[in-house]
């Protein structure tokens, strides 16, 4: 048995203890459409704010970290939207990656430029513009290994590369 002061009414109560399988499933059940709606009305289709709920709670109930938090409220939408940012940090990833480098020169008939044109192209680029191309693309360098390259941050490597390839379809289009 259990005994519960309730502060409202100012009586003790008895209820039986709930063993550990309860505590869970009522923990799952008393957050799950709280945190759905916590993705939904920050952009996330309702399927996948459902998918990312249950995640969350299962990770959460399994993890037992739970009964250190004081705020279990709280500390599990901390948690809620640290995943978020995580979900749109790959999101944004997955968007931003560069194109094969053909693909970014095309032409308009879709046709793919030949390798001799492509390199007419590179040669024309400013040298540093061209080293970042070169390494990324036929290299086979990640962001990662042209920041230490180039001695910067992987933000400032990826933004000369978004850069250089910028300048390449200018200097594309300006030929046509």
């Amino acid at each position: 048995m259990r005994v519960k002061y309730s502060q409202h009414s100012g009586l003790y109560s008895f209820e039986p203890k709930a063993d550990k399988n309860e505590k869970e499933a009522y923990f799952y059940q008393r957050y799950i459409n709280r945190i759905c709606w916590y993705y939904m009305n920050r952009g996330i289709s309702p399927i996948k704010a459902e998918e990312m709920a249950h995640d969350l709670l299962v990770d959460v109930i399994f993890s037992n970290k739970l009964r250190k938090v004081t705020s279990k409220s709280a500390w599990l939408f901390r948690v809620a939207k640290n995943r978020l940012i995580d979900h749109y940090r790959k999101e944004k990833q997955i968007q931003g990656l560069p194109m094969p480098l053909e693909e970014i020169v095309e032409d308009s008939s879709k046709e793919f430029l030949k390798r001799e044109e492509l390199n007419i192209y590179l040669q024309s680029l400013p040298n540093l513009e061209r080293q970042v191309i070169e390494k990324y693309y036929f290299e086979e360098q990640n962001l990662r290994g042209l920041a230490d390259n180039f001695d910067c941050s992987t933000a400032t490597a990826y933004r000369l590369l978004q850069d250089a390839l910028s300048l390449l379809r200018r200097k594309y289009k300006d030929s046509l």
